[in-house]
Parts: C-alpha cells; sequence; structure tokens
C-alpha cells in the first residue's frame, strides 16, 4: 500500500500565490494610482475649466489612507471540533478573544463613517462659509449620496450616526445647489447648519477615537 499523501496549503489550486505576494501586487497598484493622481487633477483641470474646484479632491496622503489589506485568520469549524480538546479557560479567552476583535472592527468601521460625514460636511461648511466661492452641484450630492448609503453601513446599528445622519439628510442633502449659488440668505443659513452638524460629528469622532476629527 503506498502511503497517503499530506496536502498543505500550497497544493491546494489557486494558492501557489501567497498572501506576501498579493500584498505587493496591491501595494504597488496602489501606488502606480496615486503616482497618476496629479496628472489626472491637472486633465480635469483642463476639461473643467472654471468649474475645477481643487476642494473637490482630497489630498493625496488622504487618498492614500483609504487604500490599506489586512488578513485575520479565523477558525474554521469541521468535522472534528478543535476547541473539544482544549481546556474550558483556553476556549473562554479564545472566545472573549473574537469578541473583542469583533467590538473593535465595529468601532473602526462606525468611526470611518463620522470621518466620511465629517469630510462631506466640513467641505460644504467651509465652502459656503465664504460668499463668492464657485462650486459644482457634488457639494450637495456627495452628502446626498453618502446619508443614502449610510443606514446599510452602519454595522454597529449606532442610533446616534443614525439620527445625526437623518438631520444631514434633512437640513444639507435637501438643499438645491442652484438656491444656493443665487440665494445668500440661503447659502449663509446652510453654512451655519453644516458648521452646527460639524461640531456634532466631531463630538462622536472623538468618543470613538479618543481624539477629535
Amino acid at each position: 500500500m503506498k502511503p497517503m499523501k499530506t496536502k498543505s496549503l500550497r497544493d491546494l489550486p489557486g494558492a501557489g500565490e501567497s498572501f506576501r505576494d498579493l500584498r505587493t501586487d496591491f501595494q504597488g497598484a496602489v501606488s502606480k494610482f496615486l503616482a497618476a493622481y496629479d496628472d489626472a487633477k491637472a486633465a480635469a483641470r483642463v476639461s473643467l475649466g472654471t468649474l475645477y474646484n481643487d476642494d473637490d479632491y482630497p489630498t493625496l496622503s488622504e487618498l492614500g489612507s483609504a487604500f490599506s489589506i489586512e488578513v485575520r485568520p479565523q477558525p474554521l469549524p469541521a468535522g472534528h471540533d478543535w476547541r473539544i480538546d482544549l481546556p474550558g479557560d483556553t476556549i473562554e479567552r479564545i472566545r472573549l478573544d473574537l469578541e473583542n476583535r469583533l467590538d473593535e472592527a465595529q468601532r473602526l468601521a462606525t468611526a470611518d463613517l463620522y470621518r466620511r460625514l465629517s469630510t462631506v460636511v466640513s467641505h460644504m461648511a467651509d465652502t459656503l462659509s465664504i460668499p463668492d466661492k464657485i462650486f459644482r452641484d457634488t457639494l450637495v450630492t456627495n452628502v446626498r449620496e453618502l446619508c443614502d448609503v449610510l443606514p446599510s453601513l452602519n454595522i454597529a446599528n449606532d442610533p446616534a450616526l443614525a439620527d445625526l445622519a437623518a438631520d444631514i439628510e434633512d437640513r444639507l442633502a435637501s438643499l438645491s445647489p442652484m438656491a444656493l449659488r443665487n440665494q445668500p440668505a440661503t447659502r449663509e443659513s446652510a453654512a451655519l447648519d453644516a458648521a452646527a452638524l460639524l461640531e456634532s460629528i466631531t463630538e462622536r469622532l472623538s468618543s470613538y477615537t479618543g481624539i477629535a476629527a
């Protein structure tokens, strides 16, 4: 009888490329994208003319921080559950570790949503606070689109985030870009609302990160 050959992960289809290789490819693609970013902005400046607004674009450092890759291995159930062979205190430590990881993932995800709100609302507050500053419709539509998807992204079911998003949707996302351009009183009121809402966002964000946005 021939001895049974034991397979490793490297023997599995598609597993020949290690995570390290994949991460290297990912980081290379990000670097290539960031290297072309300034040229893309320059092309946009030419094509948009007077409609171009540099504030509509994130900085290179902000854009770079939006990309990351990480793998956290988790135990997979099998016919023979490895946990039954472990002492009770070890199983409890593993359970608590997994719960802490889940809590941390939810905390980071919720903090990221507050940061995204902070970005669009602060941009709106800063832009509208300057009476003659030119802006594109995306100043409002970016806020509107983020408010539309926030309920599905709020995986932690943070009630404060839900209430804040609803308030932003009612006070900012519903505004008409044309009215903001042509009605100084509407623009001024919206700028004040955006600034006040930004304070609430910053306060909530600091409760997740321990620092101001």
